[in-house]
């Protein structure tokens, strides 16, 4: 009866007796879907509105149980009357602007996925493409959405911008590591002519027009560590962290080092910076021998070199 279903859009809060809500999920360009346990097909989150509930809880809920969001905008988009050859109910369309994924917790569903067109095999292949048209029609009325592009630094890009991306990444990532003295000294534009190095590559991280990331990667330049790329730095402005563009740059950057001949990379880090260091290993990097120091207002800082073998990325 799934593949009978068909629906009538109506304005939000046009009908009454609601039974039923479903959420177009949109992460980063992507339609993010369900698969349940017991189908071969994907669908929207969604479900019954139980007892108490609004709609907008029933969402909340739907979207939780059924994918392990947490962190995404909820808006109202449209009703719906929903019908097949036997019956009829009402629900609403609600679209979810995800901020970050999450751990899909134990449900019916057995899976998600992410999807830049909506696939051929649904669950509901006459409603879900109109849903999604809705959602669509909705992101582009309210300038919502993701578009993320990384790519090569550009002569036509605005270079303090992106210095301000290492700006306040540094002041953000290294307070209670670097002396504070020396952060709040940084000078505006500190790295855009650094960014211009002979030898020295750089991509930038863009979300609907904004520099948001930057990276820069070059061949090894020390002489122990020839035959290897290296990654200079890599770098995220402190509100984007912890949406996925750390693990989105970091692929992109060993793509780009692959492309040049480089299948084994190395990177500095400071001892100090756990949370970087989790981050670098989670790509398969793994702690050297080499160790080198840096002072900075009179503190001495250890950097650990960190090193990627040939076969060993393994990030999702």
């Amino acid at each position: 009866m799934r593949e009978e279903l068909r629906c009538n859009i109506h304005p939000e809060n046009s009908l009454d007796n609601y039974k039923y809500v479903v959420i177009c999920s949109y992460y980063q360009d992507k339609w993010l879907l369900s698969k349940h346990k017991k189908r071969d097909t994907w669908e929207m989150q969604g479900g019954h509105i139980e007892e108490g509930e609004t709609p907008h809880d029933t969402a909340k809920r739907e979207l939780y149980e059924e994918s392990g969001v947490r962190e995404a905008d909820l808006y109202y988009i449209c009703d719906y009357e929903g019908y097949d050859s036997q019956s009829s109910a009402n629900g609403a369309v609600f679209l979810a602007v995800i901020r970050k994924l999450g751990s899909l917790p134990e449900s019916e569903m057995e899976k998600t996925g992410l999807f830049e067109k909506l696939p051929h095999n649904l669950t509901y292949p006459h409603v879900a493409p109109i849903f999604a048209g809705q959602a669509e029609e909705y992101m582009k009325e309210h300038s919502l959405g993701h578009k993320i592009e990384i790519r090569p630094i550009q002569e036509t890009d605005d270079m303090l911008a992106v210095s301000n991306v290492y700006e306040r990444s540094w002041k953000h990532a290294y307070r209670g590591i670097i002396p504070d003295a020396f952060l709040d000294s940084i000078p505006t534009g500190q790295w855009a002519n650094g960014l211009k190095q002979p030898g020295r590559f750089s991509l930038v991280l863009v979300d609907n027009g904004k520099i948001c990331g930057s990276s820069s990667y070059c061949h090894a330049r020390m002489k122990e560590m020839q035959g290897y790329g290296e990654i200079v730095s890599i770098y995220l402005l402190p509100e984007e962290m912890h949406k996925g563009y750390g693990r989105q740059l970091m692929q992109a950057v060993l793509s780009e080092l692959s492309h040049m001949g480089y299948q084994k990379a190395y990177l500095w880090v400071l001892e100090e910076n756990k949370n970087a260091r989790r981050f670098y290993e989670r790509f398969g990097f793994v702690q050297g021998d080499i160790v080198q120091t840096d002072t900075y207002e009179g503190k001495e800082l250890r950097e650990v070199m960190y090193v990627l073998e040939a076969g060993e990325s393994g990030a999702v």
